[in-house]
């Protein structure tokens, strides 16, 4: 999934690196932090589909302003995790750009449901993050413009 954003990487970074910000872009889930809600490397945090089980995430790697990875520690899925970049774009934009390693448990069944269900509920999840990204940037670029 890659999206152009017309904001900088700091807007960016500062959005997608605080968990309160989580809510807006998966508005499906229930966000909590163990410790600060800005993440760092090494900061567990929990997510849950609204109802469900929590599972537990860590942040396994911070560039600032250029990159977030993280993986799942425990939860619904076999093995869970993301890449998300900020990729310098024309002037006064960046792209962003995630990507996603998963495996579903449950073998065969699993792999049916991926490609029945997941797979296409992950992708719709996807653009609708991205594009909250894009618009919540936008907004904090314009807002930072007006400032100066």
């Amino acid at each position: 999934m890659q999206v152009p954003i017309p904001a900088s990487a700091d807007d960016a970074w500062t959005l997608i690196t605080d968990i309160r910000n989580m809510p807006d872009f998966f508005p499906e889930f229930d966000y909590r932090s163990v410790s600060s809600p800005v993440f760092q490397t090494g900061s567990v945090y929990f997510v849950r589909r609204k109802g469900g089980a929590w599972g537990k995430y860590r942040i396994t790697r911070l560039e600032p302003q250029v990159l977030m990875a993280g993986q799942q520690v425990t939860g619904p899925a076999a093995a869970f995790a993301y890449v998300h970049e900020l990729i310098p774009g024309p002037p006064g934009s960046i792209v962003s750009r995630e990507r996603i390693d998963y495996t579903l448990p449950f073998g065969f069944v699993g792999r049916l449901i991926n490609r029945l269900k997941f797979r296409d509920w992950l992708a719709e999840t996807l653009v609708y993050a991205h594009q909250m990204l894009r618009d919540r940037a936008a907004s904090a670029a314009s807002a930072s413009e007006e400032l100066e």
